[in-house]
């Protein structure tokens, strides 16, 4: 019975010796679960648990197939958690792991560090960092706490301040867990590729950044809510690593996001290297004391490729900031490198000012700058609708904002000499279906343009100033407004300073005016050079003030032709018309006699002897009219 009984005893001390070797605990095939408190974390929010987590880690990776190291309810408070390849951290609900405040791994040496800030300069002083290892989830309910680290620049021995830093990493994975007050960065990646945030909280608004990916490609967030006091979601390319890569193929989407003092989206402004082939879709962004948007090219990359597609804006002091500027602070002090190719478009904008009092004013109009010789190119705006505060003077149209190839904070050029959008040292700026208006009666233009070449609106609407004019061009070569009007279906007064609008055939905007409107301009006649025995141009008799227009439409003048808007057909057509000072009117003047029918010009039989559309069902003018009366009053802009 002894004999047994230590026998058994001896078998159960080697069965224990073995689970506690590292090889023998991996030898199953296939990942094993490690928990983190049978390595000897405590999870009782004092003692430190480091230790014990590094030994399910090390654990974890070192078998065939990794493993997945399970943290149970409790708070692990630690200092620098070494990740390894192969690993899945699985954080029960009720799980948090939180930083100490010293005994963090020293910052490490890095030969290029005067390019850029500490922060981004340096990855093993954090709670959890990882360099060149592969495969790796952090993943579950549970929450990572930056609780003791800084948010300074000037980081003390032993201090941390990121949550998370991966250096030339692979294939990872963040998937339902929640980050909170993450120090200088909350996740900071360079280097890496293949990179998913799924479902990912980032709860940062006290701290500074949220997410920094930086010469990181292949990278996907979705479904996530990201928050960050500094700059909230940020694509970037800086030269802590002595070199860059491209940030491409990067999917953001069905996310919201915030930034309480800084931009909320952004691109830059570290951008030693290039930017292209980056979606952002269905974005809610609740606040930004910066851009809502932001697109920044200060030290030579190319951002090129990229879409905003269906975003929300609210509490945000500037809807869209894009600058190529020459800062140059990489290597070889690179030029200005380049915009475009940036497509924006189902955008809303409403409660346009910053979430919090930020430095500088509380909002700032849209803009759109590059540098003299380095425009910002092929940009298109399609389906925005922003509502801005307003509010300023007539006097600030005049403003000129300060040129300086260093600026990048839309504080410093200062109150835009439009209320919603201003544009300088840019070519081939589109805007399509964009609305602009403002809550308070602002006096400057809604669009300024300075050094612009060909920039053109179609389909969009502007509030009218309180000022002199609503568009102005200085040294812009090639201006186009089609279809596109003040928001009260008025002409938009255009202020033009050595420009030219865009050459070719002059194509009219013609809106009709509301039934039973008063006629109040002045007339002169309009004729189609095109019909036979054309009399020219020449005064029609003056129907004077309370006239009234009969009917209402849409439609397109071109020379000679006219285009309905009614889908049904188009067809050459003959016009006499009156064109009016001031906010045009136009008037169709027929020259039948009195009791005479006959088809007025323009209206010729189609197929099957129908009509095109017209002011009278059959082309049946009341009898009682006299030659040359009013029968279509028109509103027209080009």
């Amino acid at each position: 019975m002894e004999l047994r009984a230590a026998k058994r005893l001896f078998g159960l001390v080697i069965v224990a010796a073995l689970a506690a070797a590292v090889p023998t605990g991996l030898a199953q095939a296939g990942p094993g679960t490690f928990n983190v408190r049978d390595f000897g974390a405590t999870g009782n929010g004092s003692t430190l648990d480091d230790d014990a987590i590094d030994r399910a880690i090390n654990a974890a990776s070192s078998g065939a197939g990794g493993g997945v190291v399970l943290f149970p309810a409790g708070t692990y408070r630690s200092r620098s958690i070494h990740l390894k390849s192969n690993i899945t951290l699985q954080l029960a609900t009720g799980a948090t792991i939180r930083a100490a405040g010293s005994g963090f791994d020293a910052a490490e040496p890095n030969p290029f560090s005067r390019f850029q800030d500490f922060g981004h300069s340096h990855f093993h002083n954090a709670l959890m960092w990882g360099e060149n290892v592969s495969n790796i989830t952090i993943t579950g309910t549970g929450t990572i706490d930056g609780d003791g680290l800084t948010t300074d620049n000037a980081v003390p021995a032993g201090v941390g301040d990121k949550i998370l830093s991966l250096k030339l990493c692979a294939n990872i994975t963040l998937r339902d867990v929640t980050f909170r007050r993450g120090g200088h960065f909350a996740i900071l990646t360079n280097g890496c590729h293949d990179v998913l945030l799924d479902r990912v909280k980032v709860l940062s608004t006290l701290d500074r950044d949220g997410v920094n990916l930086i010469n990181t490609w292949n990278v996907e967030v979705r479904g996530s809510r990201i928050e960050g006091q500094d700059d909230a979601l940020s694509f970037k390319s800086d030269f802590a690593l002595g070199r860059t890569f491209v940030s491409e193929h990067i999917r953001v989407h069905d996310s919201t996001i915030l930034s309480t003092e800084n931009n909320a989206i952004q691109f830059g402004v570290e951008s030693c290297g290039d930017f292209r082939d980056a979606r952002f879709e269905n974005i809610a962004i609740t606040g930004a004391g910066k851009a809502g948007i932001g697109i920044v090219s200060l030290d030579g990359g190319a951002i090129t490729d990229i879409s905003f597609t269906r975003i929300t804006l609210n509490r945000v002091s500037s809807p869209v900031f894009m600058r190529l500027g020459g800062r140059g602070s990489c290597p070889g002090s690179p030029p200005p490198g380049r915009i475009s190719g940036v497509s924006i478009s189902d955008v809303t904008g409403t409660n346009l000012t910053t979430p919090q009092p930020v430095r500088g004013a509380p909002e700032y109009a849209s803009t759109i700058v590059g540098s003299p010789g380095a425009d910002i190119t092929d940009v298109s705006l399609t389906n925005v609708k922003l509502t801005v505060p307003g509010g300023r003077p007539a006097t600030d149209a005049s403003v000129v904002p300060p040129e300086n190839p260093v600026f990048y904070r839309p504080r410093e050029f200062g109150t835009r000499p439009a209320y919603g959008f201003w544009m300088r040292h840019v070519a081939r700026i589109t805007f399509t279906n964009t609305d602009v208006q403002f809550d308070r009666a602002d006096g400057r233009p809604a669009f300024a343009t300075d050094d612009g070449t060909r920039v053109q609106w179609f389909d969009s609407r502007a509030e009218r100033s309180t000022g002199s004019f609503d568009m102005r061009f200085t040294n812009t070569n090639g201006y186009g407004l089609t279809r596109t009007t003040a928001t009260t279906e008025q002409a938009l007064r255009i202020r033009s300073v050595n420009s030219t609008p865009l050459p070719g055939p002059e194509v009219f905007t013609v809106a009709w005016d509301p039934e039973n409107a008063t006629i109040t301009e002045p007339m002169r006649a309009f004729d189609d050079p095109t019909i036979p025995g054309n009399p020219g141009d020449r005064q029609l008799p003056d129907l004077g003030p309370g006239h009234r227009a009969h009917h209402r439409g849409r439609l397109v003048l071109g020379t000679g032709r006219r285009r309905s808007l009614d889908p049904v057909e188009q067809h050459p057509a003959r016009w006499r018309l009156a064109l009016g000072a001031g906010p045009r009117h136009i008037r169709y003047a027929g020259d039948r006699k009195p009791g005479q029918r006959r088809e007025p010009h323009g209206r010729r039989r189609l197929p099957g002897g129908r009509y095109p559309p017209g002011p009278h069902a059959g082309d049946q003018r009341p009898r009682h009219q006299p030659a040359r009366t009013l029968v279509w009053c028109l509103v027209i802009s080009r």
